[in-house]
């Protein structure tokens, strides 16, 4: 179960909600770390074309290999210090204790490409992760990612964060400005992380497309076929580069359990009761927002 939930009652206002991250929680490996890999190999063996996607400007890519070493460097180094229970050195490269897979660390004159470096990264990390070059506008250079929230890499791949998140409601009005700003700020002394969610209608970590979203939830139904999606995700600047690293862990938790706690059912449906139109649709709770508000109010 996530150790996270993103509600305190207030209503919903979307925001930045950054916040300072010391790098010993930069990532959360637990108990689910061995299992989360496997799907990640699963999926990058059957759909890589919409998990992982390097820029293909030569310029732009050639510099992206050079950070993504720099970034398997950092991320070894982080791991094999804070979470030793998880990882160790070997010989051979960082070795995963929970599944006994090893993953070679490329030595200083590696001339490894941007996309298989990712693929290691991806083969020790739960999270998924994201490049963005270090002139501004900053630009999604590269990114692995397995757990995608109905969107896909191929199609942001080459984007600055103003068109990455143009569907998203208001964001062009109140977000453009701040994040942009945020991003050329960003320096590798102070690293940041942030939470954002959803509620699906479907368990499915890999959602790379978007969907209609069921409609034959009711208000009996719903708590139990639905699922509280929260990504809580890490914004560092590479010392060496300056690329900015985005990271992504993915938790998926079904809402009945979730609401179980009778404050918290209270908070959540504070939140959606408040929820505009538009980023309800946005979310694509559409088809079943209005089921869900009555069983959290406990109407059915």
């Amino acid at each position: 179960m996530s150790p996270y939930f993103p509600f305190n009652g207030e209503p919903y206002s979307p925001a930045m909600g950054i916040k300072p991250l010391d790098l010993i929680e930069w990532f959360q490996p637990d108990a689910s770390l061995a299992q989360d890999l496997d799907e990640k190999r699963a999926i990058l063996a059957t759909a890589p074309h919409l998990a992982l996607a390097v820029v293909a400007e030569p310029a732009l890519a050639a510099e992206t290999s050079k950070a993504t070493v720099e970034l398997l460097r950092l991320v070894i180094e982080n791991l094999t210090r804070y979470h030793p229970l998880h990882y160790a050195l070997d010989p051979q490269g960082i070795r995963i204790r929970a599944s006994r897979h090893t993953v070679q660390v490329p030595d200083a004159n590696s001339e490894c490409d941007a996309g298989t470096l990712l693929r290691r990264i991806a083969g020790i990390v739960q999270e998924d992760v994201c490049l963005l070059s270090p002139n501004r506008p900053a630009r999604l250079a590269a990114g692995l990612v397995c757990f995608p929230s109905r969107w896909n890499i191929a199609g942001k791949v080459g984007l600055d964060a103003s068109a990455i998140h143009e569907t998203v409601p208001g964001f062009a009005q109140t977000l453009a400005q701040p994040t942009t700003s945020f991003l050329d700020r960003l320096t590798p002394e102070r690293s940041f992380a942030r939470l954002n969610w959803t509620i699906h209608d479907s368990a499915l970590r890999f959602a790379p497309h978007s969907v209609a979203g069921r409609a034959d939830l009711t208000p009996e139904n719903v708590l139990g076929e639905t699922f509280l999606r929260i990504e809580r995700q890490t914004l560092r600047r590479l010392p060496a580069t300056g690329f900015i690293v985005f990271t992504i862990r993915t938790y998926i938790d079904r809402l009945e359990g979730l609401v179980a706690d009778p404050d918290r059912r209270e908070r959540l449906r504070r939140t959606l009761d408040s929820m505009p139109d538009d980023a309800v649709a946005y979310k694509g709770m559409a088809t079943f927002i209005a089921p869900l508000r009555r069983a959290l109010a406990g109407r059915g």
